[in-house]
């Protein structure tokens, strides 16, 4: 059963925010869902979540490296620096910059505009 536009759009709301600490940590630029989503057509929405979980797949593996350490002795890695050498922090930026790839292609829904000119070049696609 599909999700309606607005239950689309709070999951993806979810999502950004079990994922915003580390997209902090891994400097990977933000990502916002365009401020009138609820006007943009529902196959934009559905094709933004879809982007989403195939970011929140990539994301796991991040996830499961953070883990291994606690919030304190990251941010301890990253403020001190000379770190660069620990496995967990080499792991750690490898499977960011796999995600970060991975994220360079958003959807419309992700992107900033006006929902009308999005409209209209997702209408030129």
């Amino acid at each position: 059963m599909a999700l309606s536009r607005v239950k689309t759009i709070e999951k993806i709301h979810e999502i950004l925010t079990d994922m915003d600490t580390l997209l902090k940590v891994g400097k990977v630029r933000e990502v916002f869902i365009h401020p009138e989503a609820h006007t943009l057509p529902a196959t934009i929405v559905r094709d933004g979540l879809q982007w989403l979980i195939a970011i929140q797949e990539s994301f796991e593996p991040v996830l499961e490296i953070w883990k291994l350490c606690k919030p304190d002795v990251w941010a301890r890695y990253f403020s001190l620096g000379g770190f660069d050498d620990h496995a967990e922090v080499m792991l750690l930026r490898q499977r960011l910059k796999v995600l970060k790839r991975t994220m360079m292609h958003r959807p419309v829904l992700f992107l900033k505009g006006k929902s009308s000119a999005i409209i209209k070049r997702q209408n030129k696609n």
